[in-house]
């Protein structure tokens, strides 16, 4: 089993933080074979958004070659 814990606060003590920590550590303990990914919005550079990632998100029959 897998928990994805994501953090997306620019601020290292706030309260959101603290909770997703506090549930991941109860989550560990009830899951000790279990797998915690953890991902930092707001450390972590997004690539920025461009036609060909909207192209995607278009139904197959609207899309050019």
């Amino acid at each position: 089993m897998k928990l994805l814990h994501i953090d997306s606060s620019a601020r290292g003590g706030s309260v959101t933080r603290r909770l997703t920590a506090k549930f991941a550590d109860e989550w560990r303990g009830n899951h000790p074979a279990g797998e915690v990914i953890r991902r930092d919005l707001s450390t972590t550079t997004l690539p920025l958004i461009t036609d060909d990632w909207s192209g995607t998100y278009i139904a197959p029959s609207k899309l050019s070659p």
